[in-house]
Formats: C-alpha cells, sequence, structure tokens
C-alpha cells in the first residue's frame, strides 16, 4: 500500500460535502465607484457565496466578477462595452446573489456607476486557494469568467 497520497485539492469532493467554514466581509460605505476595483480573496475555495449590496439613498448597481480580467474596462481583453461578451453581472442596489454553490477563490466587484458598497456571506471549504486561483483564467480555458 502506497503512503503518498494525493493531497487535498480542488476536486476533492468530501471537501464540498461538509459544512463551510464562515467567512464574512464588507465594503465601507460608498467605497465602490466606478473606476475602483474591490477584491475580495478568499484564503480557501469556496463552498458557497453570497453577496448583498447596500440599500439606501443614492446606492448604486454593483457589478460582481470571479475574475479581475471579467470586470475591468482597462483593457485586459474581455470587456465589450456593447455588452455581447460581459463576464460578469449586474447586482441591483439593495438585492442579493444567493447563496450560490460555487468554487471560486476571488470575487471582483465594481460599481456601475457613481458609489455603492457590498456584504459578503461565504462557506468555504478546506482547500488550499492558490491552485484553483491560477486555473480560473480565461487564458486557461475557462470561458465565461473572464
Amino acid at each position: 500500500m502506497s503512503l503518498n497520497w494525493a493531497g487535498n485539492n480542488h476536486n476533492y469532493v468530501p471537501a464540498y460535502q461538509q459544512s463551510g467554514i464562515p467567512y464574512v466581509t464588507s465594503s465601507v460605505a460608498n467605497e465602490v465607484g466606478a473606476s475602483d476595483l474591490i477584491n475580495v480573496s478568499f484564503p480557501f475555495v469556496s463552498r458557497w457565496i453570497q453577496v448583498t449590496t447596500t440599500e439606501g439613498a443614492g446606492q448604486q448597481d454593483l457589478k460582481v466578477a470571479f475574475t479581475r480580467n471579467a470586470i475591468d474596462a482597462a483593457g485586459y481583453g474581455n470587456y465589450n462595452p456593447t455588452g455581447s461578451n460581459r463576464n460578469y453581472i449586474v447586482l441591483t442596489a439593495g438585492k442579493s446573489l444567493g447563496p450560490v454553490e460555487v468554487r471560486c477563490t476571488d470575487l471582483w466587484f465594481q460599481s456601475d456607476s457613481g458609489t455603492t458598497s457590498f456584504n459578503v456571506v461565504a462557506g468555504l471549504t478546506n482547500v488550499p486557494a492558490d491552485p484553483l486561483r491560477q486555473l480560473l483564467t480565461g487564458s486557461n480555458g475557462f470561458q465565461g469568467i473572464g
């Protein structure tokens, strides 16, 4: 019998069958602007995520993506202002996304216009984030995420 067992990785199913380790973070009020990119980087791969935008006067819609390439309008290659190739969703002010069962390592945020803020709640696995973080790019063949 071999003692050279494979380590815990993003394809290790039992890691996703357990309850998630709680992770909670929020932006500062009106922190996210139309020219700002805010990144939430998880220490472990997520089992599920939930994003909520702040409700109130003057709050704007929020763009949410899994990679910087998917959301950045500064020329990372995937941004298309006509809307035919956007790899992010727009979350209406005061609304929630999720909980969504998804394996991810990062969330990227940008206001659609003006400023807004958000809350993130996630259930994390015990799977290290770095190996999956390196895989999740459009250049690695993962289409639709940036």
